[in-house]
């Protein structure tokens, strides 16, 4: 490819670039948002679940009373590890789509170099698009 072509081709990637960064950029928003809310909640729930127990304890006076107080801190902590690894797999779905926009670009970066393959990432850009406003349209 000559020169002027090769700097034609990279203009036009640069351009398709801007338009998608906002798609790039809506995945890892959502991602820290899912960061931040989990961190939200878990420190939330496990100073609740500390100040019950640590005030539980204090007043329990037998060590019956004492080791059921243990055993419902038990459970709850369970549930607590259980909400958090739930949280991890919706962030772990985050990161993945983060990935795949950034592998596209990727893709699209590589193929400016080459006028077919930029011709076959921009079908496929097509292709993801269409849907992505199609869906963006129905739910508006």
């Amino acid at each position: 490819m000559s020169q002027p072509a090769a700097a034609a081709s990279l203009a036009a990637f640069q351009s398709a670039i801007s338009v998608d960064a906002p798609l790039l950029r809506v995945p890892c928003e959502s991602l820290k948002g899912q960061a931040r809310g989990r961190t939200k909640v878990l420190n939330t729930e496990l100073s609740h679940i500390v100040a019950d127990a640590t005030s539980a304890l204090a007043a329990a006076s037998s060590a019956e009373a004492q080791a059921t107080i243990l055993a419902s801190l038990e459970s709850r902590l369970q549930a607590l590890r259980s909400k958090f690894e739930e949280v991890s797999l919706s962030e772990l779905h985050a990161v993945e789509q983060c990935r795949a926009r950034v592998e596209h670009l990727r893709a699209g970066m590589d193929a400016a170099v080459d006028e077919d393959a930029l011709r076959s990432w921009e079908r496929l850009r097509l292709d993801r698009r269409v849907p992505a406003f199609a869906i963006f349209c129905v739910v508006l």
